[in-house]
This record gives structure tokens, sequence and C-alpha cells, in this order.
């Protein structure tokens, strides 16, 4: 949002640029094994969020639905789950669920890893998130050392961090408890943790390459019954993504990154390469063999529309061929939740609708106005507050960095990130411009440019309306339009704003000069 204040914006760059430094060091984005009966899988990812995204945070989880099965998306597509304010340390997914690890310091060095959950539900039309606005929270592990990565196999998670000395300790939860497991191999090189068929595996990359080990699915609680697997020519300066039993290796040479398809036991096998792009996530995708997504912010150069939109290059890594390069593609309808808060919304309107309506009229007499003036016509009424309503989207589409046109044609129902809600921004802006204006002036500016004004009928019969009663007028006008159309059923032309706050709109006339 462009109104957004200097201090928010240099919190979120900071924020930003401190994540994207922990993404560099820990698993900051994963996919889940495939289902066996459907083949769906899930892939997440943590990035940056836009300083310009309406209630942006330091970071925010993007959502890969699958691409296979029941109601699977196209390529290219990903939702925005959910945003942070804090930066997990880790991420790890079996089936819908995707867990988040975090850390924080604790007493004495200590270390505090709590450990939270998301789930994608299928809608039909949509992907919705469980549980609604919070994260299924797990017992909290206290260790000493940093998470560096992180698994979940059904119902068990395993982290695995490094301490200050130079090893690793291996923890699982299960049942709502944790438990220390001893690691397969001497802890120096690099750690690798993720879920497959069979069960948690782990993988240590140092010189000679990549050594990994197996909990099979019947002795995955034994951490003695480690199995050893065959090993991948992977290299310490690479990053290494599981995808479905397979790794996908990516390393920068120059101005490319180098995407190779690690198989065990063989050599590595060059199957692509992706731009270097400044401020870029990577995430494994597994969809019909192993896939590779890059995310990032689209400039402002290069995204046709001004609200903050996500740019996806999605890969093959079997064959090289890229699916899908360009903008995300958007999901033409509401999410759930954001339906729900809509609804909620419409309903809360028709009920004051109501209430209001069947009050009947508060004015059965007749309304005395001022000398040389008539109430304004419903025609009108109804073009001055056209104009007053085009001011008030313009400001609101200013705000929320979206075009006038779209927010007056409805079509910010289907654009990302919650842009849907400038549409009651706009009323709400209207009805404190109008407030203000008519206390202040007696007067918008299209009642000024259709000769109208508005003036007290109660009291000091042709004064300015006070503060209050502007706001009783503007707060069922622009809150309750139903009920300020019901203007021009009305034999005065005054709807229930008016009555109740004791106003008329009208007209100045010519004056009667006696003797003509």
């Amino acid at each position: 949002m462009k109104g957004r204040s200097l201090h928010l914006r240099v919190l979120c760059l900071l924020a930003a640029v401190l994540g994207w430094s922990a993404a560099a060091r820990a698993q900051t984005s994963v996919c889940s094994p495939p289902d066996d009966q459907t083949g769906r899988s899930h892939a997440w990812a943590v990035i940056p969020d836009h300083v310009d995204r309406v209630e942006a945070g330091a970071c925010v989880l993007v959502h890969a639905p699958p691409r296979s099965g029941d109601h699977a998306t196209e390529s290219g597509f990903v939702q925005l789950a959910r945003t942070f304010q804090e930066w997990p340390r880790a991420l790890a997914a079996w089936g819908e669920r995707v867990y988040l690890v975090f850390q924080q310091p604790g007493k004495d060095g200590a270390t505090l890893v709590r450990a939270r959950s998301l789930s994608a539900v299928d809608r039909g039309l949509g992907w919705d998130y469980e549980p609604l606005d919070r994260l299924e929270p797990y017992p909290t592990l206290v260790t000493r050392g940093n998470v560096v990565c992180s698994a979940a196999w059904r119902d068990l998670l395993l982290v695995i961090s490094a301490l200050d000395d130079g090893t690793h300790t291996l923890s699982l939860l299960e049942n709502e408890a944790w438990h220390d497991l001893e690691l397969p191999a001497p802890a120096d090189g690099k750690w690798l943790a993720w879920s497959g068929r069979e069960g948690l595996s782990v993988g240590r990359v140092g010189p000679g390459g990549m050594d990994t080990w197996t909990l099979e699915a019947d002795h995955v609680r034994d951490g003695a019954a480690w199995r050893v697997q065959p090993g991948f020519e992977a290299r310490a300066a690479g990053r290494q993504f599981p995808v479905d039993g397979l790794l996908v290796e990516v390393e920068r040479d120059r101005s490319v990154l180098v995407v190779r398809m690690l198989l065990p036991g063989e050599a590595p096998i060059r199957t692509a390469s992706l731009p270097v792009h400044d401020r870029a996530m990577l995430m494994p995708l597994s969809a019909q063999g192993p896939r590779l997504l890059m995310l990032r912010w689209a400039g402002a150069d290069q995204a046709e529309e001004t609200y903050p939109r996500l740019e996806v290059i999605e890969l093959s890594v079997g064959t090289g061929a890229v699916l899908y390069e360009g903008m995300a593609p958007r999901s033409d309808v509401l999410s759930p939740g954001e339906f729900r808060m809509l609804a909620t919304m419409l309903v809360a309107l028709l009920i004051g609708v109501l209430v209001i309506v069947l009050k009947g009229d508060l004015d059965q007499d007749a309304v005395p106005l001022p000398p040389n003036t008539a109430l304004a016509g419903a025609g009108r009424r109804l073009l001055g507050s056209l104009v007053d309503l085009v001011i008030a989207a313009h400001i609101t589409a200013l705000l929320y960095g979206v075009k006038t046109a779209d927010l007056l044609g409805l079509s910010v129902l289907v654009q990302p990130g919650g842009q849907w809600t400038a549409i009651p921004m706009m009323f709400i802006v209207g009805g404190l411009i109008g407030t203000l204006c008519e206390w202040g002036f007696s007067r918008t500016i299209g009642k000024f440019v259709f000769g109208c004004r508005v003036v007290r009928v109660r009291g000091k019969v042709g004064a300015r309306p006070g503060l209050v009663a502007s706001l009783i007028r503007n707060g069922i006008k622009w809150l309750m339009p139903p009920v300020a159309a019901m203007a021009g059923l009305d034999q005065n032309t005054r709807h229930r704003g008016d009555q109740l706050a004791g106003v008329a709109v009208v007209i100045d006339l010519e004056p009667v000069i006696p003797g003509d």
C-alpha cells in the first residue's frame, strides 16, 4: 500500500533482508512425497513479503497446490497461504500438512524450538488453510544450537540442529513428546533431511559427495536402525532439494544457475539452467517427475498491474523444459476465508438496512426549508453522488495501488493479496470526505457541481449541519447504499439518513422581487 509509513517500509525491508540471509542457511522450501493413491504432492516456500502488499509482514508462506489429480492447478500457479512477522528456520511437509519450525533464545544459552503446522484444504473452487487465523501448536523443544533442517513422516517430525562446537543433534517429535536420536555418522558436513515413502531420510554432504541413510517405516522410532542408502555425487557448494526419492542440485556458474538431477550411485546429469535473479527463492515440486519453481516479486516495470505480483518460472528437471514463465496465474475466485468475511459484512449490512427501513418515516409533517430554496430532485442528487463516488474510488485506488476502473468495476474481487478490501474502504473514504465537507462547507464536490447543499430542517433551519448530524447522514448513505437509494421513493426525496440527522438537500432559487 503506497500510503504505508516510511517506518513500516524500513522495518519490513530489514526483516526481509535478515530473513533472506537466514533462508540461505536453513531449509525454507519443501515438497511432500506424492500420495500413493492420488499421486498428489504439495510444495511450500517462505519468501520475504512485499512492503506494498496489503497487511504485509516479514515473510509470507507460498503454496504450490498439486498439478495432478482432482482440481489440479495449472503450471505456475501458487497461492499466498499465510503471512508471518517471524521467519521460520525450517519447513517440513507430509500430505496436505506443512510444518514450520521457529526458534528463539532461551535462558542460559538454550534455544527454544517451536513447531507449528498448517493444512491445505481443497474446497473445489480453491484452496483454504486450517486452522484459520492461527497455527496448530506442538510442544517446545529445548536444545542448544540452530535448526538446520527438518522432515515429516506421517505423525512424526524430525529436527536436526547444529551446535556451536560443530556437532549436530537429532530430535524426533512423537505423541506430543520430543525424543533424542543418534545420527548415523559423525556430524561434520552439511546435513539435509527429507521424507520418503519408506520413511525418514537424512543426508550428509561432504567433500566426497553425499552419504544417505533411511529410518524405515517399521523402525522409524528406533534411532539405531538407520539403513545405509546409495550415495549421491553432490557438491558442497551447491544446494540440494529432495524430490520424491531423487535429489535436484542447483549451483551458480557465473551468470546462470546450473540445474542437475542427482541419481544414486551415478554421475550427475545437467538438465537445464536458470537465470540468476536477486532475491529469488527456489522451490522443489513433484508432479509427474521432479520440478523446480523460481519465485520472486515482479518489479514495477514488469507487472502490468500496480499491485504486487509474483513472477514464476516452473522447470521440469527431467527434460529441462520450461513449463511456465511469467506472472503467477490468478485465481478467479475469492478464497473461502475471504468469502466468509465478505458474506459476514453483507449480512451485517442487510440487518442494518432492515432495522432502519422498518422504522418508517420519521418526518410526518411538511419539511421546513430556508427562504428561496427547494428540495433537490432525485436525479440531481444521484449525479452529485456519482461524482463523489468517483473521487472516493480514485483516492482509495491510490492507497491500494490498484486502478480506479478496477475498483469501480469490482474486478478487484479476483485480484490476489486481499485487494477486494479496497471496496469497503472506498465507501469508508467516501463517508469521511462527505462528513467533513458537509460539516465544514455544507456541500461536497459533487453537490457543488450540481448546485446542491445540505441544510438543517430542525432547530436552526437553514444552517450548516453539525458534525454529528453529518456523520449520521453520511454513515447511512455510504455504509448502507440501499437505504440512500430509497430517497428516490420518498415524496420529499429524503432518505433515512437525512431524516435521522434532521437535514435536507436543497437547491437555491432565484429570489422573487416584489412588484415584478
